[in-house]
């Protein structure tokens, strides 16, 4: 340690640094509430200081304040470690909390130690930083991005610095829910505390890489006692470190999974550990017993089982139904791969436990190893049927992608047998799925239109107009659909509907659909003999036409017809 210097002074005897770190985090969370009040008063904010708006910098070279925030915390890291994962992380608190929680309820969870779980961060990072730059120069566009950074405004797209669309990147509140209850309390109760950002969280895995060339390190004291080594500081460590092995070893904890947040430091019983400036890690943690400083859990057959259900699972469970996002499913899988190799052992050992509890116990199953036997199977059978619905998703979904670029270009499409796949492939997805997203609806209404089928379609725009009510060039196809059906009201209903959504509208859009709803309400009118209702209709649909000699060609043969008639 000759040459390193301090950073601070020593820390005093049995300083107690979690009151600080949870008033941190209560600071971080009091600023997001305050955050989406200032968005809900005012209209506008400053932009979501989300990480992962990085991606929108990367692929499409546009600043955001969640690139800023994100290049900030980095640089902080590789300076002084990383601080941020455990004083400002919204996530990390969230584990925390439910780790304590558990606690006082006497549950205990015992880490889980896997090496096949410790790639699928870094492997979530270079698919999410990495990735886009790769299949960007695969298909020739070069590399966006960085070359090229520039900013825009919300009225171009996405706002760098301010929005007045707050949830732009964020799920809805049933999702959100979902991923704090999976990411903060789920995994933790299964895997052991602070599981999600040893085993799920890309950007640990960038912090990670930046804390190896950190210098602010937990160190030996030089001022205090000398290590005894009893162990208390690895006892104190949530992230599972081996503390005072490392201290042994290298004066320091080299750890890139060392989160700063000091416990050790105030468990210390002669403080004889603080923190300060040491050489930087490097690749010292690269050792002959891994990551975690003792043997891991898992025989080389199970980490193989592991990675297919892994990998099974996030291909199954990433965009179900448009609702589960990246971060969930990554932890979503994480869980199911561990349950595989608990299912194997049910029916393998004699004496098992799982999370604290007792299952199997001299070969006999326990009434709670039962209650564990019907949950696993409850969760395969729903991860079979999500796989069911995702590959029926997939392949639908590409059939769908491909048919919309045959239209752009003119084909025609009613009766191809692409078309008739893909329909097929997303109706069993509308019967059988558990849940239908707006995407789905969406996708059916087109696949029906195209085909020729208004009537079929009917039914999907209308659940499509739930989700999107201002989607006005659907609700004129319902209003087709409808007249098509035979329901002449229901079809003014829909009419009427979107001249009162954009009566104030000036867009050029919004005269399209205005112009479009009042000759099909001319038409109803001439149908019924309403001369005077059907001119009146026709006029203002000439007023905002596109095209209006055109559609005066048309209002004539129409009142032409009207004038014939006996």
């Amino acid at each position: 340690m000759n040459g390193d210097s301090d950073l601070g002074a020593p820390s005093s005897p049995r300083r107690q640094y979690a009151k600080w770190r949870v008033l941190s985090l209560v600071l971080v969370h009091a600023l997001i509430v305050i955050h989406i009040a200032h968005w809900l008063i005012a209209g506008w904010t400053l932009a979501p200081l989300e990480l992962n708006e990085v991606l929108y910098t990367l692929e499409l070279g546009i600043v955001t304040a969640g690139f800023v925030f994100m290049a900030l915390a980095l640089l902080s890291t590789a300076i002084f470690g990383r601080f941020f994962c455990s004083w400002a992380c919204h996530m990390l608190a969230l584990q925390d909390l439910s780790a304590w929680l558990l606690e006082k309820c006497r549950i205990r969870p015992k880490p889980v130690r896997s090496r096949l779980l410790l790639a699928v961060p870094v492997g979530a990072m270079l698919y999410m930083f990495a990735w886009p730059h790769l299949t960007a120069v695969i298909d020739g566009r070069g590399l966006p991005l960085l070359a090229r950074l520039h900013t825009r405004t919300d009225g171009q797209g996405w706002g760098s610095f301010t929005t007045s669309d707050f949830w732009r990147n964020l799920p809805g509140l049933g999702v959100a829910a979902t991923t704090l209850f999976v990411c903060g309390f789920a995994i933790v109760y299964l895997l052991g505390s602070r599981s999600f950002c040893t085993y799920a969280c890309p950007y640990g895995a960038l912090f990670a890489i930046a804390d190896r060339l950190a210098p602010g390190k937990i160190r030996l004291s030089k001022h205090g006692a000398s290590c005894t080594r009893c162990g208390v500081c690895t006892a104190a460590c949530s992230s599972h470190i081996r503390v005072h092995q490392e201290l042994t070893l290298f004066g320091r904890v080299v750890s890139p999974a060392c989160l700063k947040d000091l416990d050790c430091v105030s468990a210390c019983p002669v403080s004889a550990i603080e923190y300060g400036a040491a050489r930087p890690s490097g690749f010292l943690s690269w050792r002959r017993f891994g990551r975690f400083g003792v043997p891991y859990d898992f025989s080389w057959s199970e980490e193989a089982l592991m990675a297919l259900v892994f990998v099974a699972s996030l291909l199954s469970l990433r965009g179900l139904y448009g609702r589960v996002p990246f971060l969930l499913s990554l932890a979503l899988a994480g869980i199911a791969a561990f349950l595989a190799v608990i299912g194997t052992r049910f029916a393998s050992r004699r004496d098992l436990r799982l999370a604290g509890i007792q299952v199997k116990r001299a070969g006999t199953i326990t009434r709670a190893g039962w209650c564990t036997a019907a949950g696993l199977l409850l969760a395969l059978g729903l991860l079979a049927h999500s796989a069911l619905i995702r590959w029926h998703d997939f392949r639908g979904g590409r059939a769908f992608a491909s048919l919309v670029h045959r239209n752009a270009r003119g084909e025609s499409l009613p009766g191809d047998r692409e078309l008739r796949s893909a329909i097929d492939h997303l109706e069993f997805c509308d019967r059988f799925g558990l849940f239908r997203s707006p995407e789905l609806s969406w996708q059916l209404a087109s696949l029906h239109w195209l085909n020729g089928r208004p009537v079929a379609a009917a039914p999907h725009i209308a659940r499509l107009l739930k989700h999107e009510p201002c989607a006005h060039d659907w609700r004129i196809k319902l209003a087709a659909a409808e007249l098509g059906r035979g329901r002449s009201e229901a079809a003014e209903t829909q009419l009427v509907e979107v001249l009162e959504r954009t009566r104030a509208g000036s867009s050029e859009s919004d005269r399209a659909v205005r112009s479009a709803a009042h000759v099909m309400l001319g038409d109803l009118a001439a149908s019924r003999s309403d001369s005077a209702g059907a001119l009146e209709h026709y006029r203002q649909a000439l007023a905002g036409a596109a095209d209006p000699r055109s559609l005066q060609h048309r209002i004539d043969s129409v009142l032409a017809s009207m004038a014939a008639r006996p």
